[in-house]
């Protein structure tokens, strides 16, 4: 019971076309593994890897991506996920321990802190940044600095350049998490696993994403306990709570976690079918 275009983790991250040079670190892509595995015998609808959201709140998939080392599934439809979210405990106790996806560049000299950067999307995306608020903020603060994301081209690199100039441009091979760590001021696009973390420590700043696009970015959802006034533990809150969908390594229970994440949404969807027949035309 699978879409016949569907994808996977499995496929995905050894697939060059996807990730280019980059490499994942086989304890990292591990766990991803297993839950994937857990995931395809366990869901009670379709499931396949990192898909946009682009269905009713009915919906009738559920996807799931790698988030920070975890593991995040969630339905198919951003007005679900929001509204689902918004539903669980906002305290919720305990540690959150983030891990870089890619083989990254740290970096071996000491970089000053208190830095504002603006972690972008893949070249791929480019078209979703609303470059607006990039333009402003380089140009009231020159101090300000851009981080591409590691799949970013040549080609891409090289209009960044050209617009900002060389000296607001990191390397895109340099790790995310040490420049993040050097920041005190955040701007990320709504795809960003940096996006939700700036959250959650205080950092975030603005979106990076053109307003019509955040729907179907992958961390909408967060966007929008953001702007409804969840402060940054109440975000954490909601991430660690047992049926929220999201699965760390360190979590022993995690089968169990995505069980009841199962059997929690399926109970909430039902209150959205629709009473209107929903087939239309001809086939």
């Amino acid at each position: 019971m699978f879409a016949i275009n569907r994808t996977t983790i499995r496929d995905s991250y050894r697939n060059e076309d996807r990730i280019g040079d980059l490499q994942v670190s086989d304890d990292y892509l591990q766990f991803q593994l297993d839950v994937e595995d857990f995931i395809e015998k366990h869901s009670p609808l379709p499931v396949t890897f990192d898909v946009a959201q682009c269905q009713p709140p009915h919906y009738s998939e559920y996807t799931y991506t790698d988030y920070a080392g975890a593991v995040w599934i969630k339905s198919l439809s951003a007005e679900f996920n929001s509204r689902y979210l918004m539903t669980l405990p906002t305290d919720n106790e305990g540690e959150l321990i983030f891990r870089e996806k890619y083989e990254l560049t740290e970096l071996q000299h000491e970089e000053k802190d208190d830095r504002t950067i603006l972690f972008l999307a893949g070249t791929n995306l480019y078209e979703q940044i609303a470059w607006e608020i990039v333009d402003r903020v380089l140009y009231f603060n020159d101090s300000a600095l851009i981080k591409p994301h590691p799949l970013t081209n040549e080609e891409g690199l090289k209009k960044l350049g050209k617009r900002y100039g060389w000296h607001h441009i990191l390397g895109p091979h340099d790790s995310g998490y040490y420049w993040f760590n050097k920041a005190s001021r955040i701007y990320a696009t709504a795809n960003s696993e940096l996006f939700v973390r700036s959250m959650i420590t205080g950092k975030y700043v603005d979106c990076l994403t053109i307003l019509e696009k955040i729907p179907r970015c992958g961390y909408f959802s967060f966007f929008i306990l953001n702007k409804n006034g969840y402060t940054g533990d109440q975000i954490k809150s909601v991430i660690l709570d047992k049926s929220s969908g999201i699965v760390f390594p360190h979590q022993q229970d995690w089968q169990e976690r995505l069980l009841s994440y199962f059997e929690k949404t399926m109970e909430f969807r039902k209150q959205f079918h629709s009473h209107v027949p929903v087939f239309t035309g001809a086939m």
